[in-house]
């Protein structure tokens, strides 16, 4: 089997970029607002609606809705900071190639990676 010197990286499309940096920042913010929206039902200032603090069940109701807006803004900053980012190099650099894996059958022999013996060695 013939394997290539490099193999070669696929990029994601953008979209996929943003639905991931979404999905991270979702799974951080919403819990974290969840807990404040409960601590806001019993009383605590920790959720703010239009300048003012959200007690009681409103708070509770609000602050999931805040933890997806804020997940949101995360998402649309980094991921056009990484698209934009990703654009520029692919256009500047030729595409990224790695050396092919060595967990691979037969990849340890390749001309990329030569097997040294230990009657190769060379001494000086």
């Amino acid at each position: 089997m013939d394997l290539p010197d490099r193999e070669q990286v696929e990029q994601w499309p953008a979209l996929a970029v943003f639905r991931w940096i979404f999905f991270a920042a979702a799974v951080l913010c919403v819990p974290y607002q969840l807990l404040m929206g409960l601590l806001a039902a019993f009383g605590y200032e920790t959720v703010t609606w239009g300048g003012r603090p959200a007690t009681g069940f409103f708070g509770l109701l609000v602050a999931p809705l805040l933890g997806l807006a804020a997940s949101a803004l995360i998402a649309v900053s980094l991921g056009t900071s990484f698209v934009v980012a990703r654009r520029v190099f692919s256009r500047s650099l030729t595409p990224i190639e790695l050396p092919p894996r060595l967990d691979q059958p037969d990849a340890a022999a390749t001309p990329a990676n030569p097997v040294v013996t230990p009657d190769q060695t060379e001494t000086r």
